[in-house]
């Protein structure tokens, strides 16, 4: 009956000891994983497989804190050429500017001209 036991125990961890790995793989709490793996064994298994990953914090706040352009510099997805005769659609083609027309959509693309502008 001592042997069942400690198989058990030996069993428990090592189900427990692969839910703590699967869980830092997936970027979960690896010792509530561990914890719940050793006492439900395969049905958290099957709980931390259907759970989705979660992305790491440190991705998101590298990304945001990139260093950007000053505002002088960059100039909007589409803008008005400093002549003043044309106006770079967002896709990048240069469309002649005509101020009296309402409406006037880029030449490659077909998207509209305020819009692209961010009128």
């Amino acid at each position: 009956m001592d042997i069942m036991l400690v198989l058990y125990a030996i069993h428990c961890a090592v189900v427990g000891g692969f839910a703590a790995f699967v869980a830092g793989e997936k970027n979960r709490d690896q010792v509530g994983w561990f914890i719940l793996g050793f006492l439900f064994s395969f049905v958290a298994l099957l709980s931390l497989i259907g759970v989705p990953s979660l992305v790491e914090k440190t991705e998101k706040s590298d990304a945001s804190s990139a260093p950007t352009e000053s505002s002088t510099d960059q100039k909007p997805l589409g803008y008005i050429s400093d002549d003043g005769k044309e106006w770079v659609c967002a896709c990048g083609t240069s469309n002649k500017y005509f101020p009296a027309k309402t409406i006037q959509n880029c030449s490659s693309c077909r998207m509209n001209r305020d819009f692209a502008l961010g009128r």
